[in-house]
């Protein structure tokens, strides 16, 4: 399921100069507002609020894994929540669409919303595709070495997610659940025997439980805060899996402002597999700069720092540097490969009522590069 995160990467349009009559009610407003009435910059803010408009976004996917080079195109639709009496604000509700198509012919197309019921005080997710990827795994070969294993997955992944807050305390609680149907096949038939039959054809129900404390700004490009996640989760043929396994993740995400002009990040992630999880469930070192699936184990671990200065009026810069590791256990972590990531980037406020910053990173790992399309943080999940 990874690999269908990073689908989501996405650019703002740049000839957002349009004009209309559609919304034109007097001579005043003849043309869709992009410009922000404080300082005369682009921006979004005012489309989205006072006309419910939407992003009208092209995914740019540049994950080296699919090929380096994909579009997509994806209306995503913000839904700003009003303040309450005590001066709280929530995140906006986000809901999105897309079809994509990459260099490698990996396709895909689903759609997804994440919001909030105010009175209930939960958080949800809703998230369904289907995508047909072509994608590389690495295996060690006996007296050859490492090789390079193309597959091509047809995958049907269905995300349902709610979580509750702890009275008036940024402590969250709740359920997660995910289904799946994946169809493989090796795109090189003398590497076949190194994914077993069962693998090649898996139906995945798998039900957790999850615990997050979040404490940020702004859900999009954070200025201060933290976020803490834990999940645990089941997959289990009394729940309509193929096959029983267990799967954990814990991260810790934080920002603190050293100075206006000065926000400085961390990401510190762990992620662990037991039982008898397939090729493709097993977690990878995620990090920009490294391909998707080019460090698989049982267990991963990342670190990873980013760098925000803000340079002139609504522009910034980001700079980062990571490391993680992958292997098939704990008492192996201490001598697993350590590949490193750094990188910089651009970025520009492009809707200031919501505090979104769009941009482009480019990254470069251990023997690779890669430049990938920001909104928000690249650390959102």
């Amino acid at each position: 399921m990874h690999a269908f995160r990073c689908l989501g990467t996405i650019l703002i349009v740049a000839s957002l100069a349009l004009a209309t009559d559609t919304f034109a009610q007097d001579t005043v407003r003849t043309r869709i507002p992009f410009t922000d009435t404080l300082d005369g910059a682009v921006d979004m803010s005012r489309f989205l609020i006072e006309y419910n408009g939407f992003l009208p976004v092209t995914m740019v996917i540049t994950e080296p894994a699919l090929g380096g080079f994909g579009l997509a195109l994806a209306p995503i639709f913000l839904s700003q929540k009003p303040a309450q009496t005590d001066g709280r604000r929530y995140p906006p509700d986000m809901t999105a669409a897309f079809a994509m198509y990459t260099a490698n012919k990996s396709w895909g197309t689903g759609g997804g919303r994440v919001g909030t019921i105010i009175p209930w005080g939960i958080r949800y997710r809703v998230f369904a595709a289907y995508a047909d990827v072509n994608m590389d795994f690495y295996r060690d070969v006996p007296y050859v070495g490492e090789q390079r294993i193309g597959m091509n997955m047809r995958a049907l992944p269905v995300l349902l997610q709610a979580i509750k807050q702890v009275g008036r305390t940024p402590f969250y609680g709740g359920l997660r659940y995910t289904w799946s149907n994946v169809k493989s096949s090796s795109r090189e038939e003398r590497f076949s025997e190194f994914f077993g039959k069962s693998e090649l054809d898996r139906t995945t129900s798998l039900l957790g439980a999850v615990v997050e404390f979040d404490t940020r700004d702004n859900v999009f490009t954070t200025n201060k805060g933290w976020r803490a996640h834990v999940d645990a989760n089941v997959s289990s043929t009394g729940l309509g899996s193929d096959f029983d396994y267990q799967s954990g993740e814990v991260f810790l995400h934080g920002w603190w402002p050293f100075s206006t002009d000065w926000v400085s990040g961390i990401r510190v992630q762990a992620n662990h597999v037991w039982g008898d999880p397939a090729y493709y469930q097993q977690p990878f070192v995620q990090l920009r700069g490294i391909p998707m699936m080019r460090y698989q184990g049982r267990v991963t671990t990342v670190v990873e720092t980013e760098q925000r200065i803000h340079l002139w009026r609504r522009w910034s810069t980001v700079a980062f540097v990571g490391a993680g590791r992958a292997t098939a256990s704990w008492e192996t972590w201490g001598i697993a490969d350590t590949p490193v990531n750094y990188g910089f980037g651009p970025r520009y406020l492009i809707a200031r009522s919501f505090g979104i910053q769009a941009g482009v990173d480019v990254a470069w790992g251990p023997d690779s590069f890669g430049w990938y399309i920001t909104i928000g943080n690249a650390w959102i999940r």
